[in-house]
Parts: C-alpha cells; structure tokens; sequence
C-alpha cells in the first residue's frame, strides 16, 4: 500500500461524527481504517519528507511498530483537548513491513538525530544516481521515453530526439560514460519539447524540438549565468583567459543554481 498524502487520519484512521441540534454523536459504523489498516499483514509505502511534515505522525508510527498494535485514537487526546466521550474500538495486532523512500539527507538525519531509528529501519537501500551508459541502458532509456510518451498521449520521439535526450541525461549525470537516474528531468523535458511540437502543428517530436526547449530553460533558469556574464564584459569581474602572468593561475569553477550550472 502506498499512501501519498501520511497525515494522521490518513495512516492510523478515524473516527467520524455527526451532529444533530448542537450534539455530536457516532457509531461503529464511522469507523474510517487507515494505511495501516489496509497494509497490515503486508508493505506500507510512505514519503519520508510528506511523512516528516505531517504532527503526530512519526512518533505515533514509532510506537505502533515498537509495540506491533495498532490503535485508532486522536492525537490530540495526548494533550488533553479532547472531553467529549467517544468510541474506544480494540487495539488491532499490527504485522506490517513499512519501506521509507526519500533524499539522502533525511536518512542520515534521522540517523543521527532519532536514537530509535536506526533501530526500527535497519536495511538501507541506497539507489545510485546515474547508471552505467551502455547498449542495454540505451535501449531501455529509449524503451522509458516511448512508453512516458504513449502513456501521456504524446506525439512519438524520433531516432535523433531520443540520441539527444541520452545526451543530455549524459549531461546531468556529468559523466559521458553514464546516464542519470533523475528521469522527472528528463519527462519535463520531453513534455515541454511536445508542447513546442504542438505549437508547429508537426507530428513526431524531433530533435529540434528537444533544442528549442532547451533554450528556453536555460533562457528561464539562467538569470544569474547572464548577469556574471555581464559583469565580466563590463569589467567588473575581471579574468584573463589569454596569455602569460607571474603567480597567477585561473581555476575552473561550476555554480549551481537550482536547475541553472554554468561556469
């Protein structure tokens, strides 16, 4: 079970209400399961950075996993918010294998942060990101775009369109010999080359297309990038990038900037 939006109610469920002349009431029959519900017994998929953001939440996940019981109660019963008298339905006997996905840093956060964590989350599966550029890794990078393309009502990539999107993934991946694993850059790209293709009422989206798009990022992204540039041609930034000099070297510098680097 994947559940893309952890709130509280959302993993370990809820007890709804209804009113009736300024009196609440409910019934077993408002019991609302959570993720947890439906996981139990099998996998629960969570977002570490939504699951994190969320109150509640992982304190209550840790103690639901440490003592492998599941109870729907409201949070805010621990802080004594709550007077109204409400169901008390039975703990539930929790058998479920949670899998965490997100960035790096989170992960070693948690690890050096969350004394419990290590504890609970004892396997790491650390994904590369970039993958070996070869004649298989070519074709299934061909085979993905296809298939983000069919999937999305796309027009068809060509030969060259999709030698020019490994390109650039290469590119991402700063290495020639690799291609990169972040592949929502590369189906933004794809989607934007569409639209452009869409514009000139062609058919298949060219390498051309590809270009076009990638010019209007870098246009979009590449404020900072042309106002170095301009300063180094006012002379406020001042290289010498030709001839000799006495203890002077220049070293090669690479900004990154959100999606920007220039250098």
């Amino acid at each position: 079970v994947f559940e893309p939006h952890p709130t509280y109610d959302n993993l370990f469920g809820r007890i709804e209400y209804n009113a009736d002349q300024g009196a609440i009431y409910t019934s077993y029959r408002q019991l609302r399961p959570g993720a947890l519900h439906r996981a139990n017994g099998g996998f629960l998929v969570l977002e570490a950075e939504k699951m994190l953001g969320e109150p509640f939440v992982w304190d209550a996940l840790k103690r639901a996993l440490h003592s492998r019981q599941l109870k729907m109660e409201s949070p805010l019963g621990e802080l004594g918010r709550i007077a109204t008298v409400t169901l008390n339905p039975q703990v539930i006997p929790l058998q479920v294998k949670v899998i965490i996905i997100g960035a790096r840093q989170l992960y070693y956060a948690l690890q050096d942060h969350d004394p419990d964590f290590q504890e609970m989350f004892r396997v790491l599966v650390d994904f590369d990101e970039d993958i070996p550029l070869g004649d298989e890794s070519l074709e299934q990078f061909a085979q993905l775009m296809k298939t983000r393309t069919t999937e999305e009502g796309m027009a068809p990539l060509t030969a060259a369109a999709v030698a020019r999107l490994a390109t650039y993934s290469a590119r991402l991946a700063e290495h020639q010999g690799r291609l990169s694993a972040r592949i929502g850059d590369l189906f933004q790209l794809v989607s934007e080359a569409d639209f452009i293709r869409q514009l000139a009422s062609e058919t298949v989206t060219d390498v051309g297309h590809i270009e076009r798009a990638l010019k209007a990022k870098a246009t979009r992204t590449g404020r900072v990038s042309a106002r170095i540039i301009d300063d180094m041609l006012a002379g406020i930034i001042l290289i010498d990038t030709a001839g000799a000099a006495v203890g002077k070297c220049n070293g090669l510098t690479v900004l990154e900037v959100g999606d920007s680097a220039f250098g």
